[in-house]
This record gives structure tokens, sequence and C-alpha cells, in this order.
């Protein structure tokens, strides 16, 4: 399976101007654990988008094929979906940006390992989150 991992601030995904130097940090950290993780899974081809101006060291390893955005993120970010089997996806919730590349996984057919876009809509909206919790008599 080609699993395509996808960290939205380290991938090139915001605008150089909105990222402060601890969500970098944060981005960074997520995608290396993540990465530890799933490189472990022998059987599996991963797929990971970055800038590397923002990512200076990623791990060797032969499962592992690292693509840099470069200056066409969005058109990479779709051909990797398209490419991959599944995506796994983090970004700040903020501005439906999570919402929106799960979405777009959604819309060509692949699993996402995640929450679903409609999922992560209602958890990113307090009214709308509790609105379905009260409709489901939680």
């Amino acid at each position: 399976m080609k699993i395509f991992v996808h960290e939205s601030i380290t991938g090139g995904g915001l605008d150089s101007s909105r990222i402060v130097p601890t969500l970098l940090a944060e981005g960074r950290m997520m995608l290396q654990a993540l990465l530890t993780d799933l490189l472990r899974l022998e059987d599996h081809q991963i797929l990971l988008l970055i800038d590397r101006s923002r990512v200076k060291r990623v791990p060797r390893h032969h499962s592992l094929r690292v693509i840099d955005s470069g200056r066409d993120y969005r058109r990479i970010f779709v051909e990797l979906v398209e490419e991959a089997d599944a995506a796994f996806l983090i970004a700040p919730e903020a501005a439906g940006l999570l919402e929106g590349l799960t979405a777009v996984v959604e819309a060509s057919g692949k699993l996402v390992l995640g929450s679903a876009a409609t999922g992560i809509k209602a958890a990113g909206d307090k009214v709308l989150t509790h609105q379905l919790l009260t409709s489901s008599n939680i």
C-alpha cells in the first residue's frame, strides 16, 4: 500500500508569513513522530511531501519517497493523493484547512487515515458539535 503522509506546515501548505516558529516546530515534531511509526510498516511505501525550506533533514529509508513541494504545492499535493492508496493528513483546523485537504482525498476515492471531512467540520464548530450531540441524545 502507498500511504501519502502530509503535515501541512512542513509540506508547504501554509503561506510562510503565517507560520510562527513554534507552529513550525510543532509540525516538525508531529511529522517526525508519525514517520517513526509508519516506517516500521515494512510492507508499505510512504510518500512524503515537504517544503525543503522548512524541513532540512528527512530520515532515509528504503520505503520512503520524499517529494519537494517547491512552488507548485497544490498540484503536487493532488498528484500524490492520486498516486497513493491512502492519505494521513495533519493540518490546522483553522480556516477549514484540514477539512479542505481531507475533502480532496475523499473526492479522489482514496482512503483517509483519519476523520472524514464532515467530522472535522463538526468537531471544529462548537455550536454544530453541540447540536449534533443533542440531536443524538448525548
